[in-house]
């Protein structure tokens, strides 16, 4: 799901573009380095060379009251009133995607940003969300150009079962056939979901 999210804030901000960093360490030139033109930040608390307190303050020194969605599996009031005294949004790590779209979208358009473009893409998130796990595993092998009975055989049900995933699935994501699905599935995923 996380690169679905990326996908679709990727496509809706113009001239933007995703950074990511996997490490405290690495972050830090990216979210001090004003030539980034950085305009959200969305952090987990618990990186590998930071624990969340350290994750916390070290962000407040540096991103002060610029938007920022902190993620993190913790139920913790500190962590609650620091993102209230920043101006930031605090989610729970099993957030959906759609509530983390509804956090993003309220802060750009708070901030200023344009948000249009991230609506539509909130809309398609929310569909793929919106889709069983069967329906995602049908959704990828259309995505590979896969009959059917080629996709009944490979997930070892009926190729009526099939059929009716896809019908399903058709309406879900609002498009009319499986070429539109396969390329909507292609733009959440991106290249590497096939890796």
């Amino acid at each position: 799901m996380a690169s679905a999210i990326c996908s679709g804030i990727q496509q809706s901000l113009p001239g933007g573009r995703i950074v990511a960093a996997y490490s405290w360490h690495e972050a830090v030139p990216i979210l001090a380095d004003p030539t980034q033109k950085l305009i959200c930040v969305i952090t987990d608390l618990q990186l590998p060379d930071s624990d969340h307190g350290q994750t916390l303050r070290a962000l407040r020194n540096i991103w002060a009251d610029k938007p920022a969605i902190v993620l993190t599996m913790l139920d913790d009031e500190h962590i609650r009133l620091a993102c209230r005294q920043s101006s930031w949004v605090y989610l729970h790590k099993s957030a959906s995607a759609d509530r983390l779209f509804t956090a993003l979208f309220g802060l750009l358009q708070q901030s200023g940003h344009d948000t249009r473009e991230l609506a539509r893409a909130h809309q398609h998130v929310s569909a793929f969300d919106a889709l069983t796990q069967r329906q995602k595993d049908i959704l990828e092998e259309l995505s590979h150009g896969h009959s059917n009975h080629a996709i009944a055989d490979k997930l070892g049900i009926s190729e009526e079962t099939v059929h009716s995933h896809v019908a399903h699935l058709l309406k879900k994501l609002g498009v009319k056939n499986r070429t539109q699905a396969s390329k909507l599935y292609l733009q959440w995923t991106g290249p590497s979901a096939f890796t």
